[in-house]
Formats: structure tokens, C-alpha cells, sequence
């Protein structure tokens, strides 16, 4: 009898011992595929999160390029009207000249400083006095100031100041004359200070501080633009 009892237990060991290893088994394989599955969630929320951003960017891409192409139209009709604009064409230096260099020569996107100079030499001062009594001192670059305005026309943002200084001898006439010319030249010109000294023969001396105003050119370029994860 006591063999067979041994015996019996031994089994039921055998048993308990062979449950407890596959409920380990059992807990370990669960374990691993709640891992795994947990991991594959992670993945699964950051690929989505990650493709919600991409969604994000293309979208508003997507928005840019069609407000482009709403504004379009409108912007076309404006330089049209631009192009037929009577008033640019009586300003137009030159007859084959377009329409819309005129308003590139009132507001150039470059300072030019050799460029004025000579223009101012050779068109605004032209005729005035004598070419050796006509003194061009200085011309400089700067920032003009925001909400600045020139003759009643407000600095447009971003604009860039050129200011000069030049003095000429002539008569009061001619001091006259420059003064109409500045006033209707197609390019802003603001008179900072103006001092006239007498000389001889009813010549008069004129020094004059002034700027004129550019306006740097935009650009457009299409970027790439690297979304991360």
C-alpha cells in the first residue's frame, strides 16, 4: 500500500510540476506577444502622428498654390491697367520704353548709387549753371524710417534711403528750376536742407542735402522642407 501512495503522489507531482511549466509557458508567451504588441502600438500611433504632420504640410501647400492661383487674375488685370496707364506712358523716358519701367525707375529695387549720380548730373542738373560749377559731394545708403512720408506718399515698408548732397552755381532761375524738377521727377525726392549763398555777377551758390528711395527686390523660390517624425 505504501508504494502505490508513494507512487500516486509522485504522479500528481508529475502533474502539478507539468502545470506549473506550461502556465509559465503560457505567461511568458503572453507576455511576449502583449510586448509585441504594445511595440507595434507605439509604431503605429507615431507612423500616424507622423503622417497627420505630413497631411498638415501638404495641405497648407496645397492652400498657398491655390490662393496663388485665386490672386492670379486679379494681379494680371492690375498690370494690365498698369501697361495702359496714360499718365506712365507721358513718363516714359523713351517712346519704345514699357509702361512698367517707369515704375521701376521711381522705385528701383538696387541703391545704383554710380547710376543716380550720373542721372543726376546729366538729367535732373542738366542745363543749369555750368558743368564745372556743378559738384555732386556724397551719396550714401540707409535705412528710411517705417511710416516716413515723402510729399504726402507714405515710405513704402522696407524701403532703403539714398541720401546725396551736391551744390551748384547759377542763377536764381536755375534754383528755381531745380527745385520744378525734383518735384516732378517720377522718382521721390525729399529736400532735407537747402542754403543759398550770394556771389558775384547775380550768381548764386546753392548747397543742397537730399535722398531718394529704393526698394530691395522680393523672391520667390520654391524650397523643400523635410518633415520629421
Amino acid at each position: 500500500m505504501a508504494k502505490v501512495k508513494k507512487a500516486a503522489l509522485t504522479g500528481k507531482r508529475q502533474q502539478i510540476a507539468h502545470s506549473n511549466k506550461m502556465m509559465f509557458l503560457w505567461v511568458a508567451g503572453a507576455s511576449v506577444v502583449v510586448a509585441f504588441a504594445l511595440v507595434a502600438s507605439i509604431f503605429l500611433i507615431k507612423q500616424m502622428v507622423f503622417q497627420t504632420k505630413i497631411i498638415a504640410a501638404k495641405a497648407e501647400t496645397n492652400n498657398t498654390l491655390q490662393s496663388n492661383i485665386d490672386v492670379a487674375p486679379e494681379l494680371k488685370k492690375e498690370v494690365e491697367k498698369l501697361i495702359a496707364n496714360p499718365n506712365l506712358t507721358d513718363a516714359r523716358a523713351k517712346a519704345d520704353q514699357n509702361n512698367l519701367s517707369v515704375i521701376f525707375d521711381a522705385l528701383p529695387y538696387v541703391a545704383d548709387d554710380i547710376g543716380f549720380g550720373s542721372s543726376l548730373q546729366s538729367v535732373l542738373l542738366s542745363g543749369l549753371g555750368t558743368p564745372e560749377n556743378i559738384t555732386i559731394n556724397s551719396l550714401s545708403s540707409s535705412t528710411a524710417e517705417e511710416g516716413e512720408e515723402i510729399a504726402g506718399v507714405a515710405v513704402p515698408e522696407g524701403a532703403q534711403e539714398l541720401a546725396f548732397s551736391f551744390t551748384i552755381t547759377g542763377s536764381d532761375k536755375d534754383i528755381q528750376e531745380i527745385l520744378k524738377r525734383f518735384d516732378r521727377s517720377i522718382r521721390p525726392i525729399q529736400i532735407d536742407s537747402l542754403s543759398l549763398q550770394a556771389g558775384e555777377g547775380g550768381k548764386v551758390t546753392a548747397s543742397i542735402q537730399a535722398r531718394t528711395f529704393y526698394q530691395p527686390a522680393k523672391t520667390l523660390e520654391l524650397t523643400n522642407k523635410t518633415v520629421e517624425p
